[in-house]
């Protein structure tokens, strides 16, 4: 053989070594390993309006995991990014951009939310385009439970859960003085569901209640005179609401003058979040004595990883208190990458496998991720509000949660009933 056609066939050689080269290269898990493109992130929640300290919140932490996994190399070396969308507080604004974010921004994943019909909606169009949507702040059960399906889960406690340890923790308290009962709940699904339920987890404490009224007010209601003058009115003892938000801060303020606070034992499905009430202090009406709910009171929490993240997110957002929703969001960015990493690349049906059933890192310690509805057993943390030397804002003392946790959910087999009965 010649000079000339040794270098043809060596030529021929490498030109086919290339070639396998190139097909090995670009199979898809090795282009999710190797390839720059950012996974995109759709968070989702209200930027505006009396609730818009939820979405700022979550964006905040959701802006810390991934400035902490892409200043370590991303993962599988592609970095975080997040698209955020001011849904309005609106099911009709939430879902239209949901769709944009998926259709025309080709994110790989949704997430985030505080309204639970906002919620529902997104997560009947993740179930249609087959798309994983992390629900945060959003509490209905109905999201996991009867509307649960393959794409959605909850990073962050329920509404059950939230009324159940509220419900036994003031049972503990003041049960056997405390049998007549007064009501306010926001008038959807949610405010009809936690009166519910805090009506039969109170009831199995504390036997023979008695619910004397029940007012339902509207969603950014700015008065609640007419509701307080029907509480006042009454000769019950002990008050449960849910509001949230902005309704909580305007509630309270008309609420603590009227004498509300001093008429009744209070207890909240939730609001004792910090984001809520950061910005009252000892002078202004506050809800001193009340019994609330917070999933991230990191001052109590022993795992060392909950200040620390605290931190971060005060710092980031240049405030002196740390918020649930940015401990949820930052917990969902790092879920996510945990369960990319494991199964080699941003596959959604993979991710859901891995997902299901696992426990998952958090700021508070291991939290499981059940199977059967995606609903993760977060502590649901309650305590008395007050003011300490710490912090200058209220907040929750004396923390506890019932334990073992899976008693502050409904049960799996609840829940496996529940979709037969659909």
């Amino acid at each position: 053989m010649n000079r000339r056609n040794v270098k043809k066939v060596s030529l021929s050689i490498s030109l086919i070594f290339i070639l396998v080269a190139f097909w090995v290269g670009i199979t898809p898990q090795t282009v999710a390993a190797t390839s720059t493109k950012p996974i995109l992130i759709g968070h989702l929640h209200p930027f505006t309006g009396p609730f818009a300290m939820f979405g700022t919140a979550c964006a905040t932490g959701i802006e810390v995991a991934i400035e902490e996994i892409n200043q370590a190399g991303g993962v599988l070396g592609r970095p975080f990014k997040v698209i955020n969308r001011d849904t309005k507080i609106s099911p009709s604004v939430g879902l239209r951009e949901a769709k944009d974010l998926v259709i025309s921004k080709k994110v790989d994943f949704l997430m985030g939310n505080i309204s639970s019909g906002v919620a529902l909606a997104i997560s009947g169009y993740a179930k249609q385009a087959k798309v994983i949507y992390v629900v945060t702040g959003s509490r209905s059960t109905k999201i996991t439970e009867d509307k649960g399906h393959r794409y959605v889960f909850r990073i962050g406690a329920d509404e059950f859960a939230r009324v159940s340890s509220v419900a036994q923790l003031a049972a503990k308290k003041w049960g056997d003085k405390n049998k007549k009962i007064v009501m306010i709940n926001p008038d959807y699904g949610y405010g009809h569901a936690c009166a519910k339920y805090f009506e039969e987890e109170y009831g199995k404490c504390v036997p023979g209640i008695e619910i004397v009224y029940s007012g339902w007010p509207k969603l950014g209601t700015a008065d609640f005179t007419p509701y307080i003058s029907k509480l006042l009115a009454s000769d019950a003892q002990l008050l449960f609401h849910s509001l949230y938000g902005g309704d909580y801060l305007t509630f309270v303020k008309q609420a603590v003058p009227a004498g509300v606070y001093k008429k009744f034992h209070v207890v909240g499905a939730s609001c004792g979040g910090t984001e809520t009430v950061c910005n009252m202090t000892k002078e202004d009406p506050a809800p001193i004595g009340e019994i609330l709910s917070d999933e991230f009171p990191y001052w109590a929490i022993k795992n060392p990883k909950a200040k620390e993240v605290a931190a971060a997110f005060m710092d980031k957002a240049g405030t002196n208190y740390a918020s649930y929703e940015s401990c949820l969001g930052y917990t969902t960015v790092y879920a996510l990458k945990e369960a990319i990493e494991a199964v080699g690349a941003v596959d959604t049906e993979k991710i859901v496998d891995y997902l299901e059933g696992r426990k998952i890192d958090t700021p508070v310690g291991k939290v499981l991720v059940r199977a059967i509805d995606h609903q993760s057993l977060w502590p649901p943390f309650a305590g008395t509000m007050a003011f300490t030397d710490d912090h200058p804002w209220p907040h929750i003392v004396d923390v506890w949660y019932p334990e073992p946790i899976e008693k502050a959910y409904h049960s799996p087999e609840y829940v496996e009933q529940l979709r037969k009965s659909q």
